[in-house]
């Protein structure tokens, strides 16, 4: 499957479980058994301009984020993070990002990182390139969302546009964002959050 990220372990009963980027333009979550390589469940996500996905897991749950555009409309979506049952692919819940948190008023159009799960949140981050008419600047950042509900928890370095997905080591939260992703001196920054 061109395009798709490594197969990742996630417990001894379903193995694998990865986001895919299929040749007739069909992108999907799906899992595989761990004992036969058959495919448990699969769901399909968008196929919009914008929406490349990213992916994470806990024990029981894994963590998709895309955005989210109305079909031909690219340029009004919202970056989304859903949260799906590993054993059965049932969505359990999603958390859009909207400018001032009016689910009403897109984003416009821009990216978001790959999820990362860590404690009790799932962390991502989001880059806004082109606002939607009238938006504000401020869904741009680091998101913390609740695992268990989608309930934001806290989003910050709302100023800033994050590129790279987060990474968590000693308690720290650190990202790449600011005008560049590579921080070569030209406008790129490494963030660091407190994980708590």
């Amino acid at each position: 499957m061109a395009g798709s990220p490594p197969l990742a372990s996630l417990n001894s009963d379903v193995r694998r479980a990865c986001h895919s980027e299929e040749p007739r333009g069909k992108r999907g979550l799906f899992a595989l058994d761990a004992a036969t390589g058959a495919p448990r469940w699969r769901v399909d996500l968008g196929t919009a301009p914008g929406t490349h996905a990213g992916t994470a897991a806990n024990a029981d749950t894994v963590f998709v984020t895309e955005w989210d555009a109305p079909d031909g409309d690219a340029a009004n979506g919202a970056p989304t993070l859903r949260a799906y049952d590993l054993a059965t692919g049932k969505e359990r819940w999603d958390f859009a990002v909207t400018w001032s948190g009016d689910l009403s008023k897109p984003v416009g159009d821009g990216t978001v990182t790959s999820p990362v799960s860590v404690g009790d949140i799932v962390l991502f981050g989001v880059s806004v390139r082109t606002p939607s008419a009238g938006a504000a600047a401020d869904a741009k950042g680091l998101y913390a969302v609740a695992i268990t509900t989608g309930a934001l928890r806290w989003h910050a370095a709302d100023t800033e546009p994050i590129h790279s997905a987060p990474a968590v080591l000693g308690g720290t939260i650190y990202t790449m964002g600011g005008r560049r992703p590579w921080g070569d001196g030209s406008g790129g920054s490494l963030f660091a959050f407190a994980a708590a």
